[in-house]
């Protein structure tokens, strides 16, 4: 689709859009983060079949979807995709088609929406992501900007025929990544789109987390008592030799956000901190079972000589939930053996 959207494609988002915003309730986060020029990859996780429909509507730039070619049995239905630039995909033939369409939109810089893990989540776990987010990106130097969508699944749900309307749901958008100027490998292919993919699972944390301080912050506010506790991370409060600005970015963002809360409601007696572990002993450190060299390394630079527990956290969590700690808000307690201590 060119960078001018035609009168169909202009039409169809008008009408449609409008039908979908009086019928549903989405909530769209940080769509700044978009690039308003250049080609263009929406790159989100999938949950229901009006997932496309909204980021459509999301997103101020035409955006084609590709969707494999049963899709456009129907007759409405092709009517609908044909007006709003779907590619069709033959899985049977192996998508090649619809993948070189795909490039040839990103090469007018246009703007192209992709499902890495290439179809539902039938229990709203994502999956690994498949490779051609990679492979558009690296074939056409274009922005991936990767989208966390939660509780569309409550709005049609994958056993369900028709939607239930008038649901609230959230799309959350994250900063635009590139792939790396470096020889396309089938390496490096595979290890961007897992970064695609870990960015999708930290937006759709924090997206749980927006979800869920608003639902109980109307009720901390009638009973006008409340204690929050954020999880940050240390990684907010420094750079890093390592591609994962994103990751601190994101845990610097929840900082602001408690903050922001304990100055908002410090009135009503709702109090906001945030804990900023360190390393801690947890499963998602499964690589210091296959290299004990590297945990040995850490230990070393840690003031106490070793990596925290997770009780160590909760401990922490429970007095910041405690009468304990009745006068401290909008602030951070570091949980990292002394590590930030050092110069």
């Amino acid at each position: 689709m060119s960078k001018r959207p035609p009168l169909s494609y202009t039409t169809t988002r008008l009408t449609l859009g409008t039908f979908l915003r009086i019928m549903f309730r989405p909530r769209y986060l940080d769509r700044d983060k978009i690039p308003v020029e250049g080609p263009l990859i929406i790159a989100a996780n999938h949950l229901s079949h009006i997932d496309p429909a909204f980021i459509m509507t999301a997103v101020k730039r035409p955006v084609s979807y590709m969707s494999k070619k049963e899709h456009f049995d129907g007759r409405i239905r092709r009517l609908v995709f044909k007006q709003v630039g779907v590619i069709p995909v033959d899985r049977e033939a192996g998508g090649m088609e619809g993948l070189e369409n795909a490039i040839n939109v990103l090469e007018e810089e246009g703007a192209i929406g992709i499902f890495p893990e290439g179809t539902r989540s039938k229990d709203g776990k994502m999956a690994q992501g498949k490779t051609g987010v990679a492979r558009l990106a690296a074939h056409t130097g274009a922005a991936v900007v990767p989208v966390a969508i939660r509780q569309t699944d409550g709005v049609w749900p994958v056993s369900k025929r028709v939607p239930r309307p008038w649901r609230k749901f959230y799309y959350k958008f994250g900063e635009p990544m590139y792939f790396p100027d470096s020889e396309m490998t089938k390496e490096n292919l595979r290890e961007f789109t897992d970064n695609v993919m870990k960015e999708i699972e930290v937006l759709s944390n924090e997206c749980e987390e927006y979800w869920e301080s608003r639902k109980i912050l109307p009720r901390m506010k009638k009973n006008k008592f409340g204690s929050i506790v954020n999880i940050s991370s240390i990684d907010a409060l420094s750079g890093d030799d390592k591609p994962q600005e994103a990751y601190g970015a994101s845990k610097a963002a929840m900082i602001r956000l408690s903050k922001s809360i304990a100055i908002q409601y410090a009135n009503k007696n709702i109090r906001s901190n945030s804990i900023l572990p360190g390393p801690i002993e947890t499963p998602m450190q499964e690589r210091w079972k296959n290299n004990p060299t590297a945990k040995k390394n850490l230990t070393r630079v840690i003031p106490l000589q070793r990596v925290g527990k997770p009780e160590n956290i909760s401990d922490t969590v429970l007095f910041l939930l405690s009468e304990q700690s009745s006068f401290i808000t909008g602030t951070e307690i570091i949980v990292d053996g002394g590590l930030k201590a050092r110069p």
